[in-house]
């Protein structure tokens, strides 16, 4: 019976503004009512209007807009058929001086595919290919072409950056001769825009003036794709569309799908209206080398040197996000910390992420990281269901950036914290303890707003939320708000903990326990039980490295939270302990839980059911040391004391029993610890019935102590029928239905029948695998099993090959000083030596 424990329970593009001569064309009036795509004739000068005569390399401008138009020579004159020559390329409104070191993005090159040469490419995360009906030039093979992109994601991967990019090497490779760039952000940017191009172009309407709506109508039918006149080259354009907030402005202003033309729109939504807009390119932040060449390159431009690795956890703690990297290599460089000191400050949370921000922003960039999600938030919430989105977004800032799974947000946890800090929209609105719960529904909707504004990524399994949305989100909150949130999460973690974990489900969770221990939400003055589950949980997994360093870490944070001597301070030192025992560290084990009762008996005294299951694992741990009477001694007391305090029948009581049992058996007198076994055997009958787990053990204990006092037979029998009782009760995967089949297997075998223990072995290996996966310790001990037998069963060479192989494994998972590797390497070298003799008597 196991301890008892107290229960806590792809071309080479620069930007070279001479690369290529402006170019002229000639374009005579086009005979359609509509005008095409080609530079009209300019019209009459009208009364009081100057005729103009400019020619050489002037830029012309026009008040109060940003429009250039390099190289232009035009003829404008008497009344009567004209002729206007421009030369190209117009660039109207301000397109983003690239930035310095531009860090171009990998993606096998499919981006830059997509950008110049208006593949269908989808973007996210993972690269897809080209689909079939389009052969790599823009055009599809009936030669309709459709180069219209959406760059979406999360403000501050570098959506504007990359098209400002594009559309400095479209300039420079001379592949455009119209540039548009439209802030997008409402409508009236992107009319002013239209309606600037229209007037740089001469297409403004009669009596149009200066209304941007008519300019801007005259513009959007100027793109509409027609037959260019022979000895004519038609205008090629490009549009961008920059920073759409909401799709809704652009209604009726979406240039249309034309060979000639480009259109690249740059958005944190991702709106299904969109989709219909042209291919979606999910941008996302850089790939981990991609950060570091960025890092380096800044900082060398800086003057600043940093040792690689240390830029690498800079990169890794600021989640590769580009604008968080460009500001802090130039906060690095203003105030001449290390990259080591800002990653510790960032990661610890000693300073909000507004105090990381260089002074003076780099690339022109207009707003610190601290603040680019603001307006994406304020807007979030006034989108229904109203006032969700911001405690949603703080219930998930405390968790986990790699994964959360989304049932947390519908547990009756996270639905009763959202209803207390939805921010209501009316001022009437109930105090939030009168409020009406929040749905499920209302969660979902919530998350798909989110979702929406890329502030999350969202699947029907998990949600992200990249790590500095998540900072800047709690530096919103005061200490009580984290506090909540934090409560809350880890009760909403605690409710959906499966019974029975799979390894990528334990990590999933494992990692968000460990977000929330940089908040440490207490429950009721001690630490909250998910923190010890997760421990619990890897240990039993058999991640015993892994229980062992989460454990430390959760003492330290009990100690310095609740104080040395806090039970649950105490109980860590207990889990540690015995983490420590799982990883093959008997005799320390054994030391550490002798002082544990000191501290326990000190604290809480002799008589406290914490201090008497300390006596229960001290004595464990001394007779897994190999001193079986130290165990007998302590547990004898032991059980004195429990009769005093709780009688006979309770189930502490017969917990000792049966350890003090099992050490009597493994002193040497298992004949002795059958009696005391059989006693017990009927008292957890009468007490506890046939089917408690405790009676269940009991009879396994006997049919082992059976087997040890050499009646292999009489164990396999008991075991046959405890193995009847485990699989109505437990089923049969459960642990202990496996640790049956595993005893079962081992006694056949000690009976003489080495062949049907190889096959019982076989079996259970396969469910073992299947079950617990491959490095589990019982999936480990299983192997060593099957290798012992198939070398009784005559299989030498078989058996020294499983041991080899086992070794291997054991000393990656478990090292090279754990007493099982080392059991190992003894099997190795007995396999081996009687390989060795077979084949020299051969």
């Amino acid at each position: 019976m196991s301890p008892l424990w107290p229960k806590r329970a792809k071309k080479n593009n620069t930007e070279d503004p001479e690369a290529e001569a402006p170019k002229e064309i000639s374009e005579a009036a086009p005979t359609s009512a509509v005008p095409a795509a080609t530079v009209p004739p300019q019209g009459t000068a009208g009364a009081g209007e100057r005729a103009l005569d400019v020619g050489g390399d002037l830029g012309l401008g026009i008040s109060g807009d940003h429009v250039s138009v390099q190289g232009v020579t035009i003829h404008m004159g008497a009344p009567g058929p004209s002729e206007r020559v421009v030369s190209f390329p117009i660039v109207v409104g301000t397109v983003p001086t690239a930035a310095s070191r531009y860090q171009a993005r990998s993606h096998s090159g499919l981006l830059r595919t997509a950008l110049e040469d208006g593949g269908t490419v989808v973007l996210t995360g993972t690269p897809v290919q080209d689909t079939d009906d389009h052969d790599g030039t823009g055009q599809d093979e009936d030669g309709s072409g459709d180069a219209r992109w959406v760059l979406s994601g999360l403000g501050g991967v570098g959506k504007t950056q990359i098209a400002a990019h594009h559309a400095h090497t479209q300039l420079a490779d001379g592949r455009v001769d119209v540039v548009v760039w439209a802030t997008a952000t409402d409508r009236s940017g992107v009319l002013s825009a239209y309606a600037q191009t229209a007037r740089a172009l001469g297409l403004t309407l009669p009596g149009a003036g200066e209304d941007d709506e008519q300019n801007a109508a005259s513009f959007l039918a100027w793109l509409q794709p027609r037959p260019v006149a022979a000895g004519m080259r038609a205008v090629r354009w490009l549009i961008v569309l920059d920073n759409i907030t909401d799709p809704n402005h652009l209604a009726g202003l979406w240039p249309p799908a034309s060979p000639l033309g480009q259109t690249l729109a740059t958005t944190r939504r991702r709106d299904a209206a969109l989709r219909d807009r042209g291919t979606r390119i999910a941008v996302d932040v850089f790939t981990s080398a991609e950060a570091l060449a960025f890092l380096t390159r800044r900082l060398t431009d800086y003057d600043h040197t940093e040792p690689e690795d240390d830029l690498r956890t800079l990169a890794h703690a600021l989640g590769y996000l580009p604008l968080a990297l460009a500001q802090a290599a130039a906060y690095l460089a203003d105030t001449g910390h290390t990259a080591a000191a800002y990653q510790r400050m960032l990661t610890e949370r000693t300073a909000r992420l507004a105090e990381l921000t260089p002074d003076a922003l780099p690339d022109d960039q207009q707003l610190p990281v601290a603040a680019v999600w603001d307006l994406s938030v304020k807007y979030a919430d006034t989108l229904p269901p109203a006032g969700l989105a911001r405690p949603l977004l703080a219930l998930l800032s405390v968790l986990s950036p790699d994964g959360i799974p989304t049932v947390l947000t519908t547990t009756e946890a996270a639905r009763v914290y959202l209803s207390r800090n939805a921010i209501d929209a009316a001022p009437a609105a109930k105090a939030a303890k009168d409020r009406e719960q929040v749905e499920e529904r209302q969660v979902m909707r919530a998350l798909s707003v989110l979702h929406r504004l890329s502030l999350i990524d969202r699947t029907p399994d998990a949600i992200r939320v990249h790590a500095l949305v998540q900072h800047t989100t709690r530096d919103a909150l005061s200490d009580k708000q984290q506090s909540d949130a934090a409560l809350a999460a880890a009760d909403a973690l605690l409710a959906i903990w499966p019974e029975r974990l799979n390894y990528d489900v334990l990590w999933v969770l494992v990692a968000n326990v460990n977000a929330l221990c940089a908040s440490a939400p207490a429950r009721n003055g001690g630490l909250h039980a998910v923190f010890f589950r997760a421990g619990d949980a890897l240990g039993e997994s058999g991640q015993v490295a892994a229980a062992h360093d989460y454990f430390t870490r959760l003492h330290t944070i009990a100690h310095d939270l609740l104080g040395p001597d806090h039970p649950d301070t105490l109980a860590t030192r207990n889990n540690l302990a015995l983490s420590r025992g799982q990883t093959g560290d008997l005799q320390g084990t054994a030391r550490a839980m002798d002082k544990l009762l000191t501290d326990y008996l000190r604290v809480l005294g002799p008589d406290h059911p914490d201090t008497l299951a300390t006596r229960e694992n001290l004595a464990y741990w001394q007779g897994q040391a190999g001193d079986p009477q130290a165990a007998i001694d302590v547990l004898t007391e032991l059980l004195t004391d429990r009769l005093r305090l709780s009688g006979p029948d309770h189930p502490h009581t017969l917990i000792t029993r049966n350890n003090l049992a099992h050490w009597q058996g493994q002193a040497g007198d298992p004949q002795a610890a059958i009696d005391v076994l059989t006693e017990l055997l009927t008292d957890h009958l009468r007490i506890l019935g046939p089917d408690h787990p405790d009676t269940l053990a009991t009879r396994e204990n006997i049919a082992r102590c059976k087997g040890q006092a050499g009646d292999p037979r009489g164990a396999v029998d008991v075991l046959t029928e405890l193995f009847t009782d485990y699989l109505r009760t437990l089923g049969p995967d459960h642990p202990h239905t496996l640790t049956t089949r595993n005893n079962l297997a081992r006694w056949h075998g000690e009976t003489g029948d080495a062949r049907s223990a190889v096959g019982a072995f076989a079996e259970l290996l396969t469910d073992h695998l299947r079950i617990l996966g491959p490095n589990h310790p019982d999936t480990l001990t299983t192997r060593n099993n099957l290798a012992h037998w198939r070398g009784e069963a005559g299989d030498a060479q078989g058996a020294a090959d499983a041991f080899a192989e086992l070794l291997t494994d054991r000393l990656r998972v478990l090292g090279p000083d754990h007493p099982h590797t080392l059991t190992t390497r003894g099997h190795l070298a007995r396999w081996r030596r009687e390989l060795g003799e077979l084949q020299e008597g051969l």
